[in-house]
């Protein structure tokens, strides 16, 4: 009977015991990007993607700033679909109410003969000290199906990526990434023979 009570306390410990072990930890599977065909598309799912990941987490961010999507082999390389990215961004995340703010503006309007003009690159025209903590970040990179694009709002005050996406863009236009190849074909020239 003494060997019984014994099996029973330790039947009983491991129960109680089991509960405090760690359960296996699943695997990390990675998602594939989204593949996109339009440029359109691409936009709405960065901004989906985004918008999303701040919401899962409940993150309310304020005053959001926006950068230029950059090359990722060099940080202070972009092209026009760089620039693109950023400004169609604005407009996307803005109809999601994300408080945008636009920290090109300078302080005056400037006005001359060809127009009048309020955004600009000129530091010297533009408040030195942008109010925010949230700047979008983003990269992009040619990928066998197209060109992958990484996007992330990162909290200033402490580097933190409140949320990202990734997405390929699968497209053959060269123009928007400024990486077009000579178009000169090379021309064989024979002999005609005349009778």
């Amino acid at each position: 009977m003494g060997s019984f009570k014994v099996y029973f306390l330790l039947i009983i410990t491991i129960v109680l015991f089991s509960g405090c072990l760690k359960k296996p930890v699943a695997p990390v599977v990675m998602k594939d990007p989204h593949i996109t065909y339009t440029l359109d598309e691409t936009i709405e799912k960065i901004g989906k993607d985004l918008v999303h990941g701040l919401n899962k987490k409940r993150n309310r961010i304020d005053r959001l700033a926006l950068t230029v999507y950059v090359e990722l082999r060099n940080f202070s390389k972009t092209s026009q679909f760089g620039r693109l990215l950023s400004e169609s961004l604005i407009n996307e995340l803005n109809h999601k109410r994300v408080n945008i703010i636009d920290y090109r503006g300078q302080t005056a309007v400037s006005i001359n003969a060809k127009g009048e003009y309020y955004l600009s690159r000129d530091l010297r025209k533009l408040n030195k000290i942008i109010n925010t903590n949230y700047i979008l970040v983003g990269t992009y990179s040619k990928v066998s199906g197209g060109y992958l694009i990484n996007s992330r709002i990162i909290d200033n005050s402490n580097g933190s990526v409140l949320t990202s996406s990734k997405v390929i863009f699968n497209t053959k236009e060269c123009r928007l990434f400024n990486n077009c190849k000579n178009g000169n074909r090379k021309v064989r020239l024979t002999a005609l023979k005349w009778n």
